[in-house]
């Protein structure tokens, strides 16, 4: 074979093997995450929010909590369920707010909702699948969240959640099926800043009568001073 003929036989397999690369690419998309701040191992997700939004989340091996959420104009509502980590493979979020896993970044600061951006946000879904989610101190400081919809597995509200709020007549809503009230923890003096017309409705579909009841004395007794009613729709103002 002449030169001329093996350098043509080693340019055409060279083009074959970058081919498969780039399919292979195209196939399975980026194997890092394009939104990740490794010095501070940062998530800053738009890929699951439809460009929609961005939710910052701070991802560590057994924590990924979320310390700012923004949303583009004519975006109302965010869904928090999961984060990306440095493998741009999706981790289910445990906190909203601060953690007791000391300073990392802007993770923490009061305020998920605090800013021009994040008062765009009326209406939260927890719909992360993580085994424990806490909703931390001063989530929602600031914040103009009026509708809050809850599915996650086993929710822990921490004191002050929603100190500082603006939207004081805040509507909380437990969604799922078979949730029992032992899935719930409210700290006490975790509504403070809410006013006496801020309600929580608990879906007939999510709960039983008896397990409604279990979760009306422990709201109570965690200073909600709101409306409790179990039914099957929204409430109405």
């Amino acid at each position: 074979m002449s030169i001329k003929k093996r350098v043509l036989s080693l340019v055409l397999a060279m083009a074959m093997v970058i081919g498969s690369a780039f399919s292979v690419y195209a196939a399975t998309g980026s194997p890092t995450n394009p939104g990740f701040v490794a010095k501070t191992n940062h998530d800053v997700n738009t890929q699951d929010h439809g460009k929609k939004a961005t939710v910052s989340t701070h991802v560590g091996t057994t924590v990924r909590a979320v310390y700012k959420v923004e949303a583009k104009k004519g975006t109302s509502t965010v869904s928090l369920s999961v984060a990306r980590n440095k493998k741009n493979q999706k981790v289910a979020l445990t906190h909203l707010g601060a953690t007791k896993i000391g300073s990392h970044g802007n993770e923490g600061v009061k305020g998920v909702f605090n800013s021009t951006a994040g008062r765009r946000v009326k209406t939260v879904d927890i719909r992360t699948t993580a085994s424990k989610f806490r909703i931390g101190k001063q989530a929602f400081y600031g914040s103009n969240v009026g509708l809050l919809r809850v599915v996650g597995k086993n929710v822990s509200f921490g004191k002050d959640a929603f100190d500082g709020t603006k939207k004081k007549d805040i509507d909380i809503q437990i969604c799922g099926t078979k949730r029992k009230a032992s899935q719930f923890t409210f700290d006490k003096g975790a509504f403070k800043g809410l006013s006496k017309k801020s309600r929580i409705l608990v879906r007939s579909t999510a709960m039983t009568v008896a397990e409604f009841n279990k979760l009306k004395k422990k709201l109570i007794a965690a200073g909600f001073k709101g409306k409790i009613v179990r039914g099957k729709g929204s409430l109405k103002k």
